[in-house]
């Protein structure tokens, strides 16, 4: 994963610049399971490794097909 970042802030007056980028990996994992025929619900798990701080999240999902 690359990433880059450019940051701008002012106030009252005083300005805050920041830029950075890198490359870092990220690790995913996603499962299903059949509810029905046309319903599945989902678990999805992702980590990045970022060198600023990790990031993970969790999500939940739930697919209808018709």
């Amino acid at each position: 994963l690359h990433w880059k970042l450019d940051f701008r802030s002012e106030l009252n007056g005083s300005v805050a610049v920041t830029s950075d980028s890198d490359t870092n990996l990220f690790y995913t994992l996603q499962m299903g399971y059949q509810l029905a025929d046309n319903i599945q619900m989902t678990v999805k798990a992702t980590r990045y490794n970022l060198s600023v701080n990790n990031v993970n999240n969790l999500a939940l999902g739930l697919i209808y097909q018709f």
